[in-house]
């Protein structure tokens, strides 16, 4: 039960009432698509979802077993899943988190920002930070060029006597394999089901509208950059990016992240890069004047020895 008597309960997905729960995703002021139904029921796996009340608040829940038990777990394609809410509140989480059965044995949830504060960390979980990064597109191109650093500044100067040519439009099939190609191939735990399944998230957002494939081709119209993002509420999410060594060689997801800056400036709130832990990363991201954004990762270990400390290795 919530804190103003409600009941929190746990459904089968297909119990779920689906208009219901998007009206309430779409309330967040936050503009995270992860928790739209359509979104997770691409993600695959078996789904589950809490709901406060009348669809108040509500937060998707993934399971599966192994070794005869029971886990939660954040699948690929996801990278908060959190309670939604038309006012969130950490107090709400907080809510949620209790309701979660004690004999799911290992839960591993990453909230959304701002789903707790530093005053409501919650007993029995173990908190992880986790880093994003957004830059705010409420303003004008000049204010925001002006907060480029020198070095991203210097690669966008390059960038434009590269011979490169940028192009809105793309193949999610062409994307991947620039990035399979290229960085996936030191991300052996990637596999054929992961990119499958973000095939399958580019090509239904692309259908609905909300998505877009931009790609930087050289004088070859060979492509060697791109990316695919979401524009959903107030707020224009990176999910997937892929380049190949010519394309870092003529720094070209600078001109293509530098173009959707100059398109989408004073049209959205923000640009959601969805941050890393990789150090040279964070750095470029945060060469473009993109802030930090926290968001937390807990989890909760109530497995038998020696099955707890195999969990917590491989988390």
């Amino acid at each position: 039960m919530d804190r103003n008597g409600e009941m929190i309960q746990l459904l089968e997905w297909g119990d779920i009432d689906r208009a219901r729960w998007d009206r309430c995703v779409d309330s967040d002021p936050r503009s995270l698509v992860y928790g739209r139904s359509f979104y997770l029921e691409m993600l695959g796996g078996k789904l589950m979802g809490m709901v406060e009340g009348d669809y108040r608040s509500v937060m998707p829940i993934f399971v599966n077993r192994k070794f005869g038990l029971t886990y939660v777990y954040r699948p690929f394609g996801a990278q908060q899943l959190g309670v939604f809410s038309d006012e969130p509140k950490p107090e709400t989480a907080i809510t949620f988190l209790s309701a979660i059965p004690l004999q799911w044995r290992w839960v591993d949830l990453y909230l959304n920002e701002g789903d707790l504060s530093s005053g409501t960390r919650p007993p029995s979980w173990r908190v992880e930070v986790q880093p994003n990064y957004l830059l705010r597109l409420d303003r004008s191109y000049q204010r925001i060029y002006e907060g480029y650093n020198q070095r991203t500044l210097r690669n966008l100067k390059k960038s434009k006597t590269s011979g490169i040519e940028i192009f809105e439009h793309g193949s999610p099939e062409e994307l991947i394999r620039l990035f399979r190609e290229n960085r996936g191939q030191s991300l052996p735990s990637l596999t054929d089901s992961h990119y499958e399944t973000h095939i399958r998230i580019q090509h239904r957002m692309l259908h609905r509208g909300e998505g877009l494939i931009w790609m930087a081709q050289d004088e070859r119209n060979t492509p060697i950059a791109g990316f695919f993002a979401t524009v959903y509420g107030n707020r224009i999410t990176l999910l997937f990016t892929g380049q190949d060594a010519e394309g870092r060689e003529k720094h070209a997801m600078t001109a293509l992240l530098n173009e959707l800056i100059l398109t989408y400036c004073e049209k959205a709130v923000y640009l959601d890069f969805e941050g890393s832990k990789d150090p040279g990363l964070s750095a470029y991201i945060k060469g473009f004047g993109a802030e930090l954004a926290e968001y937390p990762r807990l989890v909760r270990n109530r497995l038998p020895f020696p099955l707890n400390r195999w969990f917590d290795r491989r988390s």
